[in-house]
């Protein structure tokens, strides 16, 4: 059984987004906030069986329904009439709005500097392969950050022979200025780029991304610095003219609720014809760019023919998004529900990786919820315990996110973790479930071997 929508459900879901249920928590936890449960998911707008509690926000979110339906009427327009004025048509009409909206939400100025891809990970291939570097030269990079953003330099070292240069943070922090410190530390006269998550997907820690760019542009205003934002967009209230990264990569799957396939690559107008594209095919419009590349982020999308419709429905997901509360109002959601967890844990007895201590009033960690079950057993119990609730979680190995329990089986040797990242569709009943189910795998490994014979 799936939810359906009416305009009835989605305005009782944005009246809910618009009171309690998205205000941080003050003290303590609130029973009133769990009024998101009823007027969530259960509103209509996500087409989430009875039976199943996304958690997992993360990796993968459910697509808001009304903006499927929207794909599927754009795929229907462009199959009525295959002809490239019709597509052209939807390009100038549909996607370009939706270029339009998604800079205003991100505060970028001119949409020019937007790239509509097809993910995070192209976004930063376009970075890492498309920057000028060579021997002598120096990248810096978080080692919490994607593979995508992390081993993907390496592939490229080798072939060209520039320095990589990590940075390792604290176990705990407990402030911005430690995380800010250790970067600058890092930096020397050769540092050419600098890259890094600014919410990190394997412990739920968020940079103070405006804050570190300044301090790297102050040091060299030359050096490159490219943002990984796989886990803001649509999870935090991002500004990217006021955050003065030079790039700014993300994906519409995750915490936006958007089409799958597709993904955002900011590049400041300074840079952008100084990188070069990875693919050079056709652009939305099916032009080639014969004479020269566009000066403009719009390089980049000169990848071929693609699938129009998901791109034409972006904007109508940032539409919805803002009819949800807007980028504020859910980032608050979200924090509530991260603070609400990590104190659920706490109370059983569970303890957090992800870090508490707060800042002018905001936590340093924000939406991932890193558990340590104290061993990969439990952990890997945990995770099955849930998916057999019907709750989708994930397991940290490592650095390695794993959202399968036949894909890899965690490892005594790397530190491991439950991770739960909820969104706007939870409830704090749910993570009650969710602690539940893991207080009770850790009373026994019996408990643990019975959840693998369920999974099985």
């Amino acid at each position: 059984m799936v939810h359906s929508v009416n305009r009835r459900n989605l305005l009782k879901w944005s009246s809910a987004m618009g009171g309690v249920a998205v205000l941080p928590l003050a003290s303590g936890i609130s029973a009133e906030s769990d009024s998101a449960k009823e007027a969530g998911r259960l509103g209509g707008i996500f087409a989430v069986a009875d039976n199943v509690t996304p958690m997992n926000a993360a990796n993968l979110t459910p697509l808001l329904l009304p903006v499927a339906e929207k794909v599927t009427e754009y795929a229907q327009q462009l199959n009525s009439d295959v002809s490239f004025i019709n597509r052209r048509n939807i390009v100038t009409k549909k996607v370009d709005e939706a270029r339009e909206k998604v800079a205003a939400m991100l505060g970028i100025d001119d949409s020019e500097d937007l790239a509509f891809v097809r993910n995070t990970s192209e976004a930063n291939s376009v970075i890492n392969n498309g920057l000028v570097l060579g021997q002598g030269d120096e990248v810096l990079l978080w080692n919490q950050n994607h593979p995508t953003n992390f081993h993907s330099w390496s592939y490229r070292q080798k072939r060209h022979g520039f320095t990589l240069r990590e940075v390792l943070l604290p176990a705990e922090i407990t402030s911005s200025q430690q995380i800010i410190d250790a970067f600058v530390s890092r930096l020397t006269p050769k540092t050419r780029v600098v890259t890094f998550t600014e919410l990190s997907n394997i412990s739920g820690l968020r940079i103070p991304a405006k804050a570190l760019c300044s301090a790297i542009h102050a040091y060299n205003p030359d050096i490159f610095v490219h943002v990984d934002g796989a886990q803001s967009w649509g999870c935090l209230d991002v500004n990217l003219s006021d955050m003065g990264c030079d790039s700014f990569s993300s994906s519409g799957h995750k915490w936006f609720m958007g089409p799958r396939g597709t993904g955002i690559l900011y590049v400041n107008k300074k840079w952008a014809s100084r990188i070069w594209p990875n693919t050079l095919g056709y652009d939305f419009l099916m032009e080639y760019p014969l004479e020269e590349l566009p000066e403009t982020a719009k390089r980049f999308e000169c990848i071929g023919q693609r699938d129009v419709a998901p791109y034409a429905a972006i904007g109508d997901c940032v539409d919805l998004y803002n009819q949800l509360g807007g980028s504020q109002k859910i980032e608050q959601r979200i924090q509530s529900l991260t603070q609400y967890a990590i104190q659920a844990l706490d109370e059983v007895g569970v303890s957090v990786k992800t870090p508490t201590a707060t800042e002018n009033g905001r936590s340093l960690g924000h939406g991932v919820v890193i558990a340590d079950l104290q061993s990969s057993l439990s952990v890997y119990g945990a995770f099955l315990a849930l998916h057999n609730e019907g709750i989708a979680s994930a397991f940290v190995s490592g650095v390695q996110v794993c959202c399968d329990p036949q894909s890899q089986v965690p490892s005594e040797d790397l530190p491991t973790y439950l991770r739960l990242s909820p969104h706007i569709y939870n409830s704090e009943s749910d993570i009650d479930r969710a602690v539940a189910t893991i207080k009770r795998i850790q009373t026994s490994k019996f408990e643990i071997v019975k959840e693998v014979v369920r999974f099985l």
